[in-house]
């Protein structure tokens, strides 16, 4: 790593993913992912690797999921079942 003024600096994906993870942790009702680190049942490594999806609470991760299954819904082509017109 670069050294600027005696101090290491750090990538902005490592900015990034310090900004995700303490904007997700910090909110107080994401009580099941704070139970499992005060417990130890994940490890720093698993927790690193996480996603906000990951992290998130139940409620926000169903939303997300039914969001995405609508949004699947919506891109996928209807087959049309009327004829095609030809063109001559």
């Amino acid at each position: 790593m670069p050294f600027k003024h005696n101090k290491l600096s750090v990538g902005p994906k490592y900015k990034e993913r310090f900004r995700m993870l303490d904007f997700n942790l910090s909110k107080p009702d994401r009580v099941v992912i704070h139970k499992r680190i005060s417990s130890s049942s994940i490890t720093p490594k698993e927790l690193a690797l996480m996603s906000s999806t990951d992290l998130a609470n139940e409620e926000t991760k169903q939303s997300i999921k039914i969001l995405e299954k609508e949004s699947l819904e919506h891109s996928i082509l209807q087959k049309s079942t009327v004829p095609r017109a030809k063109i001559t």
